[in-house]
């Protein structure tokens, strides 16, 4: 069960940490702070909200100061990521410091916010690391346990994938780009209508927005076509030299007529491309997987799961902490080669939302085994 610790350093930094460790000597749990981030490719901002949409339990730590508010939002990163773990239904553990200093005036607002969404079920105080440890212990053990095993089924007919080639120059790929792709293929679809497709644009730009894989402030492009809607961020890149790190904006999600879900997202580069590794491409994977719509569906609802990475000439496999950095690196000439995995495989949407992870490995283990083939 990965936990999810958040809460302002001021105050409560001996409390994080006593905690954190508690957690990270059992079996069953697995803590997720700040702190303990190695560094990755996006903002301090994103990489936490990236670990709320990746926890199982959220718990959330309240002391006496509320934290610096971003200037676009006006919230405080912790308000910000409780609001996203609201948004995503998790669990929700909160426990409030006992202390006998006045609450800032923002965090008397966000504890009254916070105890009125919990109805007191979760909430919790504490006074030192040994009593927040004994009750964050004990109201994790009280969550119902309901494991479930991530099967795969050879699907029985072949399934075919629809990339952003489909979408043609009204969605143009933006060249010498990396770009990862992961398809969400049902089973046993149910064709959209044209109304449908003509109002899925915005509904794709405010699922993206609400999960975090748009930002607040990102211009997006949305659109449909006879067969297919999307809303994306188109291309931009941020670099600082001819050879520094080059961060792409390019990302987006698309539903096809097909009720295919794909999203994708570009990979960072310098001069010499691109580098991947198990842990890198597994992060991106999950990212995509719950970027990806699955609303209408139901768990028992069996879903095929493809994925596509490339230009291959752009990408090698290696430590992604050094694109930027090198001096040198090895070429390819894989003109137009792709690393994918193909829809072999089916999963229920109930498994895939329990067990993302699960799912992101298994992709990131075949499309690393095509890049060594090719």
């Amino acid at each position: 069960m990965r936990v999810f610790i958040s809460s302002v350093t001021a105050g409560l930094k001996d409390e994080r940490s006593g905690l954190a460790a508690l957690l990270s000597v059992s079996r069953e749990y697995v803590p997720s702070r700040f702190e303990d981030f190695q560094a990755q490719d996006r903002s301090s901002r994103d990489a936490c909200l990236a670990g709320v949409r990746e926890a199982d339990v959220y718990v959330l730590l309240l002391g006496p100061h509320y934290g610096t508010p971003f200037p676009d939002s006006g919230l405080a990163p912790t308000e910000e990521e409780f609001q996203l773990a609201r948004q995503l239904d998790k669990p929700i553990l909160v426990f409030v410091k006992n202390t006998d200093e006045a609450d800032e005036p923002r965090q008397a607002t966000f504890k009254r916010q916070v105890e009125d969404y919990v109805d007191g079920r979760f909430r919790g105080a504490f006074s030192s690391i040994v009593t927040l440890n004994t009750a964050v212990y004990g109201a994790l053990e009280a969550l119902p346990r309901t494991p479930q095993r991530l099967e795969w089924t050879p699907v029985s007919s072949p399934v075919t994938a629809s990339w952003l080639t489909a979408i043609g120059q009204a969605l143009p790929v933006p060249p010498y780009v990396p770009v990862l792709q992961v398809a969400l293929l049902p089973i046993n679809p149910r064709p959209m209508l044209a109304s449908e497709i003509d109002g899925l644009p915005t509904l794709l730009a405010r699922r993206g927005r609400a999960t975090g894989f748009f930002g607040d402030l990102d211009g997006l492009s949305a659109s449909s076509s006879r067969t297919a809607a999307w809303a994306a961020v188109p291309q931009g890149t941020r670099s600082a030299g001819w050879n520094a790190r080059r961060e792409h904006a390019f990302r987006g999600l698309c539903r096809f007529d097909t009720s295919e879900s794909l999203a994708f997202s570009s990979i960072p580069t310098d001069t010499l491309g691109a580098l991947v590794d198990k842990t890198d491409l597994t992060r991106r994977c999950s990212e995509l997987l719950r970027a990806a719509d699955l609303t209408e569906l139901d768990d028992a609802a069996p879903i095929a799961l493809a994925a596509l990475l490339g230009p291959l000439d752009l990408v090698q496999e290696g430590d992604p902490i050094h694109v930027g950095n090198r001096t040198s690196g090895r070429g390819s000439m894989r003109t137009g080669q792709h690393a994918h995995m193909t829809p072999r495989f089916s999963i229920t949407a109930g498994a895939l939302r329990a067990q993302t992870g699960d799912a992101a490995t298994e992709i990131a283990a075949e499309l690393l085994r095509t890049i060594r083939e090719n």
